[in-house]
C-alpha cells in the first residue's frame, strides 16, 4: 500500500527544482523527508500489533529522480497465502474482519500540516537566497 501525491506537470517541476536557488531546495528536501517521517512514525505508532509484522514494513524512501523533493511511505510487503499484502486488509477490512485504519486516517490528519511545512520551507529558503 502506498501513499503518495500525484503531481501533474512533474517535468515541468524537475525543471523548476533545477532553477530553483539550492537554500529553497535545500529547506523543501528537509521539509519533505520530515513529513515522511512523521507519517511513518503516526502509522507505526497506530498499526495493529498481532504479530508486530506489519508495524516493521512501513518505510520511507525518495522517489528517483525527485531531487529528494518527492518522498514516498509505504506500509506492507508482508503477504497473504493469496500474493495480496495484509496492509491493504488491516487498513479496510474484508467481509469477515474490520478496518483498522493507521495509515490514510493519519495521513488526512496530517495533510494540512505537511502542506504548511512545505510553504514554510519554501519561503524560508527564498528568505535565505535573498540574504
Amino acid at each position: 500500500m502506498e501513499v503518495s501525491a500525484k503531481v501533474k506537470g512533474l517535468d515541468k517541476l524537475k525543471a523548476r527544482a533545477q532553477r530553483m536557488p539550492k537554500t529553497v531546495r535545500r529547506r523543501m528536501t528537509e521539509a519533505a523527508k520530515t513529513n515522511a517521517r512523521l507519517l511513518k512514525e503516526a502509522a507505526t505508532r497506530d498499526a495493529p500489533e498481532l504479530t508486530g509484522e506489519l508495524k516493521l514494513t512501513i518505510r520511507y524512501y525518495a522517489v528517483n529522480g525527485s531531487n529528494g523533493l518527492i518522498w514516498r511511505v509505504v506500509a506492507g510487503n508482508v503477504r497473504d497465502e493469496e500474493g495480496l499484502t495484509r496492509a491493504r486488509w488491516q487498513e479496510f477490512g474484508t467481509i469477515d474482519q474490520p478496518a483498522n485504519p493507521f495509515f490514510f486516517s493519519n495521513y488526512r490528519i496530517m495533510k494540512p500540516r505537511f502542506s504548511a511545512r512545505m510553504s514554510r520551507a519554501m519561503r524560508k529558503g527564498m528568505k535565505e537566497a535573498k540574504a
